[in-house]
């Protein structure tokens, strides 16, 4: 960019020229520790993983497009991993089909493919040429 065709952008600003009007939400932040936003609900293909609406859950996810990390609380995590995202043996085209995740905050659905929430490396020792695994880090705030 040219840099007398610069925008100004403040902390917690934007760069309108990247995006288009209508697909910018907002959310309030609920800890200012990390930015962090409630997450009403996990989904995968769709279906409510239970996630963030069982009783006491607090759910929080913390969006950043300076990191190519999601994150999950820590009870969560260790339950979407048993069901979805161990270190499991798998082919190219079962990586490819792993299932959507879906983060529903404030009511508004984002969809993730797995290539954003899943990696997959290839091991000559795995039955099925690969491993795939979660790529989900753990926050749990406040």
């Amino acid at each position: 960019m040219n840099p007398d065709e610069q925008s100004e952008i403040t902390l917690g600003g934007f760069d309108s020229k990247r995006f288009e009007e209508d697909t910018l939400n907002w959310h309030k932040v609920v800890k200012k520790l990390f930015w962090a936003v409630k997450l009403d609900d996990v989904k995968v293909n769709g279906v409510s993983t239970g996630f963030c609406t069982r009783p006491g859950a607090n759910c929080t996810v913390c969006p950043d497009s300076g990191t190519s990390l999601l994150t999950f609380p820590s009870t969560a995590l260790k339950e979407f991993n048993k069901k979805y995202g161990d270190k499991v043996d798998c082919t190219e085209d079962e990586f490819l089909k792993l299932p959507e995740l879906t983060y529903v905050i404030g009511g508004i659905e984002y969809g993730l493919p797995s290539h954003h929430w899943a990696s997959r490396r290839t091991n000559e020792k795995s039955s099925k040429g690969g491993k795939c695994s979660s790529s989900i880090a753990e926050l749990s705030v406040g």
